[in-house]
């Protein structure tokens, strides 16, 4: 673990936690009776996928330089392969449709603790600043902006809904390859006078392999959510 204050690495496992909290609405309130039943199974394996995720950080699995890039992006390979089973399945893709479509900005606001730990972490030289346009983290920004739109749901166009989120998508790829890039392995891109030694430790090595996934999979389900129902009222 990082020598950083104990307030960082609790508001860590917080964000995680809640990151997990806020998938149960989507899934509980889903459309179909069969879905809100198996909900706590949806939310377990992601608490199971968790803790695999900090028995791997905690026995040094991101800190080894010698196998190179594979280490860190292990937890994408296997996300790849369950949004394959969720979206080109049968089953799949009928409880991708049966999740309530509601709530995909809610799950954005732990991007607010997620940059307040993100950006604290800058302060203590364990993770690089991506961009200077706003004195903090800008996932603070799209967390409150998450929320807001969840507020506006309604008073929303189809077609700007689907443009938030493919630019929220933007700006998490754009934030995840920074941090990817400036990890000081033998593959590091840039940061070199403050290298990303987050994410090869616990708990923020939970952020790339189980926050950012659980936020990329609201916006996927969102969008393709909303282009299935346009195309069926067209």
């Amino acid at each position: 673990m990082l020598e950083i204050p104990v307030w960082i690495t609790i508001l860590s496992v917080g964000t995680v936690l809640l990151s997990i909290v806020l998938l149960i609405p989507m899934v509980l309130k889903s459309k179909e009776v069969r879905t809100q039943n198996k909900a706590h199974i949806a939310v377990l394996m992601w608490v199971l996928w968790a803790l695999f995720q900090s028995v791997l950080s905690l026995n040094r699995w991101y800190m080894d330089r010698t196998t190179g890039w594979f280490h860190f992006v292990f937890p994408w390979f296997l996300a790849l392969a369950f949004a394959g089973v969720l979206y080109f399945t049968p089953r799949g893709k009928r409880w991708i449709n049966s999740l309530n479509n509601n709530y995909h900005w809610l799950i954005q606001s732990a991007r607010i603790p997620l940059g307040i730990a993100l950006g604290a972490l800058f302060i203590e030289k364990q993770f690089p600043q991506w961009t200077q346009i706003v004195p903090f983290h800008i996932e603070i920004i799209l967390g409150t902006l998450g929320i807001l739109f969840f507020a506006l749901k309604n008073k929303m166009s189809p077609a700007a809904h689907l443009v938030f989120h493919a630019l929220f998508i933007g700006l998490t790829l754009v934030t995840l390859i920074h941090g990817y890039g400036a990890i000081p392995f033998s593959h590091q891109a840039w940061s070199y006078t403050n290298p990303n030694f987050a994410y090869q430790h616990f708990p923020s090595s939970l952020f790339p392999s189980v926050v950012y996934p659980i936020l990329l999979f609201a916006h996927g389900q969102a969008i393709f959510s909303i282009v299935k129902n346009t195309s069926q009222n067209q």
